[in-house]
């Protein structure tokens, strides 16, 4: 689409120059969001190891241990 040389006219000029001013930025946009998601998933059990346990709870045993 923006670099189509038969589509012609001033509404098609502007679609094309916005395309392509926004299009790139939005998808680096889009990929720096799931590279950082990619890392905070990648970082949670070791976070929620450290601050509640380190040990697999058995919801079991658990419930055993409240009666």
């Amino acid at each position: 689409f923006a670099i189509d040389t038969v589509l012609q006219g001033q509404t098609y000029s502007s679609a094309k120059s916005f395309f392509v001013q926004s299009f790139r930025p939005l998808a680096q946009g889009i990929i720096y969001l799931c590279e950082e998601l990619i890392r905070q998933n990648d970082a949670f059990p070791s976070q929620f190891q450290s601050q509640v346990s380190t040990t697999d709870v058995i919801e079991q045993e658990i419930l055993e241990q409240i009666r």
